[in-house]
């Protein structure tokens, strides 16, 4: 677990990345991978101070983790104030509905930003990426599919912020 927000950790994250990677593969499943990133989150450090700071990025996790249900599903604290979750059996679409669905929660719980940031409330910009076992596309290598939801999660940043793109948007 994540000493700070009391989710999964990033070890915890690579092991069961690599556990449900090879389950997919097993069986000829989908898995899908957010990447998500607190957008400016500097600014709201350099406002508000790193215990605030601390406080927002538990509360952000601790959101984060209470929208995914299923029990295979993995919410961790991925590094920084970057989030990734673990979807088995999702397809790229599914994770994208996942991915707004958690969007729109975490701007909804209203949390405020500094000043001059993009919005008056903290959000988050989400890359989607997913494997599917029954269909070519991404390598079978976790790697791979950490590479494909980062630059989806940059081509959000890119796109302006506060939404979700997915590896194979138009870019």
């Amino acid at each position: 677990m994540d000493g700070l927000t009391g989710i999964a950790n990033r070890r915890h994250f690579d092991v069961a990345l690599d556990r449900e990677l090879r389950r997919a593969l097993r069986h000829g499943s989908a898995l899908a991978l957010l990447l998500m990133d607190i957008d400016s989150f500097k600014a709201y450090n350099d406002h508000f101070g790193h215990q605030e700071g601390d406080a927002c990025l538990t509360r952000v996790a601790q959101a984060l983790a209470g929208m995914l249900k299923r029990p295979g599903d993995v919410a961790a604290r991925y590094g920084g104030e970057e989030f990734a979750a673990i979807l088995p059996d999702t397809t790229l679409e599914q994770a994208r509905a996942v991915a707004n669905a958690i969007r729109l929660h975490i701007a909804g719980l209203n949390l405020p930003h500094a000043p001059g940031a993009l919005r008056p409330h903290v959000t988050l910009s989400i890359g989607v990426a997913a494997f599917d076992g029954a269909a070519p596309g991404l390598p079978a290598e976790p790697a791979a599919l950490i590479e494909a939801a980062d630059r989806a999660l940059y081509a959000a940043k890119r796109g302006g912020r506060d939404r979700v793109a997915a590896h194979g948007d138009a870019h």
